[in-house]
């Protein structure tokens, strides 16, 4: 699980266990921003469009924290 993959990336000290966390966080986040997308069309996907902001204000998040977030997400891994 992803869970275990950022524990145990703590445990043998590839990343902190802030990172660690942060990584847990963002997963499920990002997990979650795409359920609710699919499920708005009743459609696979994985775009949100700026005509879906309502989205993001539905999980308290503005698309420049949304960005800041996976750019550190993306620096990490």
């Amino acid at each position: 699980s992803t869970d275990t993959a950022t524990r145990y990336l703590n445990m043998i000290s590839v990343i902190s266990e802030s990172d660690s966390q942060f990584l847990f966080r963002q997963y499920w986040l990002l997990r979650r921003l795409e359920n609710s997308v699919q499920a708005l069309n009743d459609e696979q996907t994985h775009v949100i469009s700026k005509g879906q902001s309502d989205i993001l204000e539905h999980f308290s998040l503005t698309w420049e924290e949304l960005a800041k977030s996976m750019r550190q997400a993306h620096a990490l891994v």
